[in-house]
């Protein structure tokens, strides 16, 4: 599983080690992935590695997903003497404590998905995003541009 640096992308807004790479640059850091998607209208390249999605335009990654709806993935760290465990349990209200906590700048914006999610935007470029009809954590974008 690739070790995703979460408290960097809560506290920063940044994926230095995934964002603005070439495609060989990934396969050489990360491995080959589980799966490789190609959309030719937009020109992407997705390669996914288990509840990670890296995404690629030009040659170059732009975006990382972490899935957790309905997956056994969690990403764990200490914070104030406490452990931290982010998973698609992790509810709207820890997340939005959590991220006053860590002083960090959110705010809502309506979903792209439709009415039935939620999605809180930090440091312009990371979306977090909750189902609602189950209140689950659906995923966390970061983006190597600003997210509008």
């Amino acid at each position: 599983m690739l070790q995703i640096p979460i408290f960097e992308v809560l506290t920063k807004g940044t994926l230095n080690d995934f964002l603005n790479i070439s495609i060989l640059g990934i396969s050489n850091l990360y491995g080959k992935p589980e799966d490789i998607e190609v959309c030719d209208s937009s020109k992407s390249i997705f390669y996914h590695y288990k509840d990670v999605r890296i995404s690629f335009i030009e040659d170059i990654s732009n975006e990382v997903v972490l899935y957790f709806y309905n997956r056994k993935n969690e990403y764990v760290f200490d914070f104030e003497n406490e452990s931290v465990r982010i998973s698609d349990n992790y509810l709207i209200n820890q997340m939005l404590s959590l991220l006053n906590k860590l002083n960090t700048e959110w705010k809502v914006v309506k979903d792209e998905f439709g009415p039935d999610y939620f999605s809180i935007k930090i440091h312009d470029c990371v979306n977090i995003m909750y189902d609602l009809e189950s209140g689950k954590l659906d995923r966390i974008s970061i983006s190597s541009k600003k997210v509008v």
